[in-house]
């Protein structure tokens, strides 16, 4: 076999397991349950008159969004909510997002089911991956967990991904390879 062949090979090879970590990613943050959308405008406002299919976390959500940002309820809008459980952090989450239709501004909440405190989004996840990088390194969770049970003489099969520098040509990067 040439090496032009074995080239494509690996490539195929990358590509399929690029889709596999893509497939997995998104099965792994795929909400178990979600709601229609719901607007706080619709029921004039009045707490006893939001849809029952609004999570109680939700509502919550909607309130400090309105609270911290100064803005009125009758503007904002549900427009997800969700559960999301986090193994890294041990925890289950109501995934909210509140969407401002005045200025067309989405705010993405986390509010923990036990203590009830609301976080955004983007602090969660970087607390995840904090806790993850913690405890398995640069390894997948799954491999890492392979791994535990393997003794020293079992053998891996690995993948090993290699990218070259972006700034250079093909040809540079062909030069470098074979040099």
């Amino acid at each position: 076999m040439n090496n032009q062949t074995q080239g494509w090979q690996v490539r195929i090879m990358a590509l399929v397991l690029f889709f596999v970590c893509a497939i997995t990613i998104l099965s792994i943050l795929a909400p178990s349950q979600t709601t229609p959308l719901v607007t706080n405008a619709q029921n004039n406002g009045n707490d006893e008159s939001l849809p029952q299919d609004a999570s109680p976390f939700a509502v919550k959500a909607l309130k400090f969004v309105s609270q911290s940002y100064k803005i009125p309820e009758e503007n904002l809008v549900i427009a997800t909510d969700f559960v999301r459980n986090s193994k890294s952090l041990a925890t289950t989450f109501q995934a909210v997002s509140i969407f401002n239709q005045e200025t067309g501004e989405f705010y993405e909440l986390f509010v923990d089911h036990n203590s009830e405190t609301i976080e955004e989004r983007a602090t969660v996840q970087q607390r995840e991956f904090s806790e993850d990088y913690a405890r398995y390194g640069k390894m997948e969770a799954a491999l890492f967990e392979k791994l535990q049970t393997l003794s020293s003489k079992d053998l891996v099969p690995v993948i090993i991904r290699l990218t070259a520098a972006s700034d250079l040509s093909i040809a540079e990067r062909q030069e470098f390879a074979y040099s």
